[in-house]
């Protein structure tokens, strides 16, 4: 079947797409006619072997040759050996069993991935010498020899994620030398712990990649002696989905100054020592989810950091300790889902003067302190979905002037008049919201009660029904005295803090001034005996016109 040939590339460049077929063999000749090709696609058809001469007429022009997802169980050692100008050679989802011997001098980037491959012997690529990435993911290497990647001066990226590796001992020995590797990944093996990786130094790894393993614990002073790179290295380690259970204060000792990335999510976690991450300086990304974390003590004490983000999502949290987030001035985002926070108390995120988005979904709050936000000037996006909350008071979200993305949907909202302050501020975030580019600025709660109104869209039933309602809740105060039409007498509210203490009574007398400018705040030493009063406390004759 002839080529489909792409010839709208640059010029002189052009490519051939074989790919899909049922081609079951390459003829040595097949290409005399068509020297041109750059870029060859074989992938996914049927070809069992490459013979020497396959792709002989090519040697002086191809640059990328991909030929995944066929049958192929043999190369001839020889069959790239003299193509000047290949860099790009993907021969992934095969069944070669061996990749030693084959010549790919100038390769630099080269897949092997998913293939029959069990063992890498010594001096398995002697030829490979340009090799920058090299990918021999998801294949059954279980023994790699002290020597296997000799020769592999260039190479920066090693991936064997996906094997039956549990020791790694000969095969760091083989990259000890290596100066240019940088990045790791070690994923999806059988590694239970690091000790064939803690004794020896890989001086340049900027990243390690153990995801998806069996470990059980992470070394004290594992990577002391295993980093030696520069104070500025920028170093991500990734443990998430293995089965650790604590952290030791010494587990990341000797990383103070270089990591900036640690994923730990999806582990047994359910104690950090206080220490563990106080000297990691530079570390910019935790990641905690999916862990049975109870307490962030781990936090408190960790005053020199630059952490920008830290997620905590599907833990155990019951409560936030006063100055527990004190120390974390520089995070700008911070992931509370899925917890068991029954109640955020005032001041809790005290000292988060950078934080721009916070997420508390699908907690069990009841109820939000007033000031619970309080010191977050500079919050954009803020998200209680899925809690069982009743009310949403005025003071809670006091000063939260810049956001543009609240979602406040799922919840167990009164659809009463106290949320009629939340009418125009719901509005005021979704038109800045949208002016931002933000996709769906506000998601709000439908009401569930009274029982006439379950299932209406909250603001619909609140605009209806009390745009005549003379009082209201303003949690900041106290009280606050709405008009919906001009008074022109005089009128007197008395306040009855305790319905069983009736001698606890204050009087506010409304002035011709107050009237005339529609709205009466409590006076402050009023508020302070007061708890918040709601409209059915009017109704109720616990507070009352006279």
């Amino acid at each position: 079947m002839p080529p489909r040939i792409n010839r709208s590339l640059s010029d002189g460049e052009a490519s051939g797409d074989f790919s899909m077929n049922a081609i079951t063999s390459i003829p040595g000749n097949y290409f005399e006619n068509m020297k041109y090709f750059e870029i060859l696609d074989f992938s996914s058809n049927k070809i069992s072997s490459i013979g020497a001469d396959s792709l002989k007429q090519l040697d002086n022009s191809l640059a990328s040759l991909y030929m995944r997802n066929n049958k192929i169980k043999s190369i001839a050692p020889n069959t790239f050996a003299g193509m000047t100008r290949l860099n790009t050679l993907d021969l992934s989802g095969n069944s070669i069993s061996s990749p030693c011997g084959i010549k790919t001098k100038d390769v630099t980037d080269y897949s092997l991935a998913a293939n029959g491959i069990t063992r890498l012997n010594d001096n398995c690529f002697p030829d490979s010498v340009k090799v920058v990435k090299l990918n021999l993911s998801r294949n059954r290497i279980s023994h790699i020899g002290r020597k296997a990647f000799d020769g592999l001066t260039a190479m920066e990226e090693l991936d064997l994620g996906y094997n039956s590796l549990s020791d790694f001992s000969d095969g760091i020995l083989s990259l000890i030398d290596l100066s240019s590797v940088h990045t790791l990944s070690l994923r999806g093996n059988d590694f239970q712990y690091l000790e064939s990786i803690c004794g020896h130094r890989l001086p340049n790894l900027k990243s390690l990649d153990l995801g998806h393993n069996n470990l059980v614990d992470l070394q004290k002073y594992c990577f002391n002696i295993y980093f030696t790179g520069g104070d500025n290295t920028d170093i991500t380690l990734n443990f998430e989905h293995n089965f650790i259970p604590s952290l030791a204060g010494s587990t990341f000792l000797g990383l103070d100054k270089r990591l900036v990335r640690l994923l730990l999510n999806n582990n047994r976690i359910t104690e950090i020592d206080v220490s563990t991450f106080t000297k990691l300086t530079r570390l910019t990304y935790l990641n905690l989810n999916h862990n049975s974390i109870t307490s962030l003590e781990f936090l408190r004490d960790w005053q020199d950091n630059d952490l920008l983000e830290l997620s905590l999502a599907n833990n155990q949290i019951h409560t936030l300790l006063p100055g527990v987030f004190l120390n974390l001035d520089k995070l700008t985002k911070l992931n509370l889902d899925s917890n068991y926070l029954l109640y955020i108390e005032s001041n809790a995120f005290s000292g988060m003067s950078s934080l721009s988005d916070l997420s508390i979904e699908y907690n069990l709050m009841t109820n939000l302190a007033d000031g619970a936000f309080a010191g977050l000037s500079r919050l954009q996006k803020l998200k209680v979905t899925g809690n069982g909350l009743v009310t949403l008071k005025n003071c809670t979200f006091a000063n939260l002037d810049n956001l543009v993305q609240f979602h406040f949907d799922d919840n167990l909202l009164h659809c009463d008049c106290d949320l009629m302050w939340l009418l125009p501020f719901m509005n005021r975030v979704n038109n800045d919201g949208i002016s931002s580019g933000v996709e769906e600025p506000v998601l709000e709660d439908k009401c569930h009660y009274p029982l006439t109104s379950t299932g209406l869209i909250m603001a619909n039933q609140v605009s209806g029904n009390c745009r005549d309602s003379h009082v209201t809740t303003n949690a900041c105060v106290g009280l606050e005295v709405q008009f919906g039409e001009p008074i022109e007498e005089e009128m007197n509210i008395t306040w009855s803090y305790d319905p069983q203490s009736p001698g606890k009574v204050e009087q506010i007398t409304l002035t011709q001034l107050d009237i005339e400018s529609n709205t009466l705040m409590a006076e402050e030493d009023v508020t302070e005996k007061a708890m918040p009063i709601t409209l059915q406390d009017v109704k109720d004759d616990k507070i009352y016109k006279v």
